[in-house]
């Protein structure tokens, strides 16, 4: 089973935060995470995101080049201020419920660290605490066993000049 957990793209600063939009470069960013993911051959099921129209962007940014087939939707408790344990608990029972499907989960600060170190049992780990704009990590679980961290990228990792 594979878990992704993206923070959204760069967004405009200013304004209503639940309806801040990805700028240009934020628009890019999600892109490429999108390219890399496809071009490593990552299977996305399914796509959850926040209501936050920068989330939902970067949310569409990624289906777009993925494809029409990874199936997208709207979550509540993915904000930035929800609670990770209750979310990690619905994506357990997605993973229960849709054996063999992969789940990318687009999301905000802070609750983003607090889901991964929820779903990693507590471990610190270098690059878990920290999402940057449009930063991914991939979490893998086999079995009945705890998720264990795979890789963690960023688009400046990735960004091809």
């Amino acid at each position: 089973m594979k878990l992704y957990l993206l923070r959204h793209g760069e967004a405009c600063s200013g304004g209503d935060d639940a309806h801040r939009q990805l700028t240009g470069k934020g628009r890019r960013q999600a892109q490429c995470v999108a390219k890399f993911l496809k071009d490593t051959g990552a299977q996305v099921d399914c796509i959850w995101h926040s209501n936050r129209t920068r989330a939902v962007q970067t949310a569409e940014q990624v289906q777009s080049v993925l494809g029409a087939q990874t199936e997208r939707m709207e979550q509540e408790g993915l904000g930035p201020g929800d609670m990770a344990i209750l979310a990690a608990g619905r994506i357990e029972s997605f993973f229960v419920e849709q054996d063999g499907r992969s789940l990318l989960v687009v999301s905000h600060l802070p609750f983003l660290p607090q889901l991964a170190r929820e779903l990693l049992g507590g471990k610190a780990t270098v690059g878990v605490v920290d999402f940057p704009e449009a930063g991914i990590l991939c979490l893998k679980k086999e079995g009945s066993e705890k998720w264990d961290l795979e890789w963690v990228t960023s688009p400046e990792l990735l960004w091809e000049e």
